[in-house]
């Protein structure tokens, strides 16, 4: 399963711990964080322990939000790293989302080079089409 990381105050993370979750989840890393009142992202394909501790090094200090990803549904891309938009382009306000685990009723829908979570996404887009429109 995906694993998430809430880092509120930017700690510095301890590298075991940073090297045992790659280790198991090597699919892919997305961070978010919030940079001049907006939400930023970052997805990067991580495969060894020493690339995420590398990356998180950036972090340091900066309240973020990191997902590792196990594929389950979807091929290991950075295209399918979380998170990923709730809201469309055009929305004033932004909404992103991450999670572990499986979209039960969207992983059917997910065809070649898209995920459940990713097809989940693009739903929520079209629903909320008008959120925070002026």
């Amino acid at each position: 399963m995906c694993i998430i990381f809430y880092n509120p105050d930017g700690a510095k993370y301890d590298r075991l711990e940073l090297r045992n979750a790659a280790d198991h989840n090597d699919d892919g890393a997305g961070i978010m964080w919030i940079e001049n009142g907006k939400i930023r992202v970052h997805h990067q394909m991580i495969k060894t322990g020493d690339e995420l501790i590398k990356l998180m090094k950036d972090f340091v200090g900066i309240p973020h939000m990191l997902h590792l990803r196990y594929a389950t549904h979807g091929a290991p891309s950075v295209e399918l790293c979380h998170p990923f938009r709730a809201t469309p382009e055009s929305a004033d306000k932004q909404v992103w989302l991450m999670h572990n685990g499986v979209i039960g009723s969207y992983a059917s829908k997910a065809g070649r080079g898209e995920s459940d979570t990713s097809v989940f996404s693009e739903h929520l887009q079209s629903v909320v089409s008008g959120y925070g429109s002026s």
